[in-house]
């Protein structure tokens, strides 16, 4: 989390992030965050979209 605050739901958990806060996640992890705070938040996202994918 760069800025702000909120919650982010992986797979079927959520977990509450602050500013500073670091979250590691496996591939093809269902994801969704929104913010709680009354200022702006902000998160980088960091994802492999060249990546193969096996079925």
């Amino acid at each position: 989390m760069l800025e702000g605050q909120g919650m982010y739901l992986l797979g079927d958990d959520w977990h509450e992030v602050w500013q500073d806060d670091f979250i590691w996640m496996g591939p093809y992890c269902p994801q969704l965050f929104y913010p709680t705070g009354w200022g702006p938040s902000a998160y980088l996202l960091y994802k492999d979209v060249n990546r193969d994918v096996v079925f």
